[in-house]
């Protein structure tokens, strides 16, 4: 009698386990552990769904069939299996890879057991620290400065953005042209608001400083997302930081500028205007130019204090060294027996900086004149005559200023005899003759028999 037992395949054992990795680092390999029942039977371990953007690092002992998407294992009879293949995420992807089907399967002669779980590898996100170029800015004092500022992100499969730029370093009077201005005085972009983005300056401000500027890339995924489970999100943003120098020219300042009015006296030596500026910053050169000296109308330039005449363009000017002030000006004398002012004369101050730039102060001035008289010219000659007769008396005056600002103003002849007349003039209580100049055209002394017959006549002219 022959009895023939066909054997039966008992069921193993199977337990998987689902497995984290962080993204962009080496693998993951899977947690299965299969065991026979029947230690007589062959084991077979087989993982199908395998995504073919991943990559497997580690084989594990099994083979890979992609045309299949499946990794297998066939174990000698009697041995069990414990570990898994290694698998590693694509570059920058926090993508997971779920819905695997592990298949453990007992062998005995032609039959077979089965027993299949799913398994699935969760990629926890970690964000790329972000591109970021600056290049250093410059220009002028108060102008609008480009920021030539760009920012992307490292990983570009659409699961991380640029979460904000700040910007730290601006001057508390300066301002940028897009973005929000927070409590502690830094500045929040997007990184849209870095097209044309400028940095906005104020005369007088900061010319030297350093901004930073941070660029945060932020993953996009939520907690308890099932199709992006996340369970680590200390590591979902990362920042890169880079620095602008920037430097400003400065731009020339208004110079200080004050003009007092002089006086002088008529025929005096003459007088220096009085003239006092000054720069605002050390890097300024002040250039000084007092316009209307008209020297052809008589006035002359007696010192030129360290300045030049232009008589073509009736200028004067002097250029100072850098940072310098100054405080005087020409000495100016006026015509001959003139006291006529000059007035109107402009004053202009023009301060340059290094860059070229210019700022001007304007303001006008005057010299007044305090009027001298000049003793004026008089003649007389002796006079000769009978007794009793009319005596012509030979007396001339004129003023020496021709300029019309003097007039013989009176004619006082003194020591006429009591009794004796003069034919025009009027007798003053004390006995003086007053007379205009005019008057003295055919004077004459009225004498009378009798009288004084010689004596001395005194005429003061005035």
């Amino acid at each position: 009698l022959s009895v023939s037992i066909k054997g039966v395949a008992d069921a193993p054992t199977l337990d998987v386990k689902d497995v984290w990795v962080k993204e962009d680092a080496a693998g993951a390999q899977l947690k299965i552990d299969a065991k026979l029942t029947d230690p007589s039977e062959t084991l077979t371990v087989k993982i199908e769904n395998i995504d073919p953007s991943w990559t497997i690092t580690n084989l594990a002992g099994g083979t890979y069939d992609a045309a299949t998407k499946t990794w297998s294992i066939t174990l000698a009879p009697g041995a069990n299996f414990s570990g898994g293949p290694t698998f590693k995420a694509p570059a920058n992807s926090d993508l997971d890879m779920t819905g695997l089907k592990v298949t453990a399967t007992s062998t005995d002669g032609t039959d077979t057991a089965s027993v299949t779980k799913d398994a699935n590898i969760f990629v926890d996100a970690v964000a790329d620290a972000p591109n970021l170029t600056t290049s250093n800015a410059g220009g002028d004092e108060g102008a609008a400065i480009a920021l030539n500022i760009a920012t992307s992100v490292n990983d570009n499969d659409g699961s991380e953005k640029i979460d904000s730029v700040v910007i730290s370093g601006v001057p508390a009077n300066y301002s940028l042209s897009a973005g929000t201005k927070q409590a502690d005085g830094t500045w929040k972009l997007t990184s849209d608001q870095l097209n044309g983005l400028k940095l906005i300056t104020t005369p007088g401000g900061s010319l030297n400083f350093t901004l930073t500027v941070t660029s945060t890339a932020k993953e996009q995924v939520a907690a308890g997302n099932p199709a992006n489970a996340e369970n680590d999100f200390t590591d979902n943003t990362a920042t890169a930081t880079k620095t602008i120098k920037v430097t400003l020219d400065p731009l020339a300042d208004t110079p200080n500028l004050k003009v007092t009015d002089v006086w002088t006296k008529e025929d005096s030596s003459g007088v220096a205007l009085k003239i006092e500026t000054s720069p605002n910053s050390a890097t300024e050169t002040l250039t000084i130019k007092v316009t209307g000296i008209d020297t052809a109308a008589g006035w002359t330039i007696t010192n030129l204090n360290g300045g030049t005449y232009d008589a073509a363009t009736k200028t004067w000017s002097i250029t100072l060294a850098p940072g310098a002030s100054f405080n005087g000006g020409p000495t100016l004398k006026p015509p001959a027996d003139s006291d006529a002012d000059l007035t109107g004369i402009g004053v202009n101050v023009t301060a340059t900086q290094t860059n070229g730039s210019t700022a001007s102060a304007n303001a006008t001035t005057n010299v007044y004149v305090d009027a001298v008289a000049d003793a004026p010219n008089l003649s007389a000659s002796a006079g000769t005559g009978n007794e009793g007769t009319a005596i012509a008396l030979n007396i001339a005056t004129s003023v020496k200023d021709n300029d019309g600002s003097e007039k013989i103003d009176s004619v006082i002849i003194k020591g006429v005899p009591s009794g004796y007349t003069l034919s025009a003039g009027t007798k003053l209580a004390n006995g003086d003759w007053s007379l205009t100049s005019d008057q003295l055209n055919g004077l004459k002394i009225n004498t009378v028999k009798g009288g004084s017959l010689d004596f001395t006549l005194t005429v003061v002219s005035t």
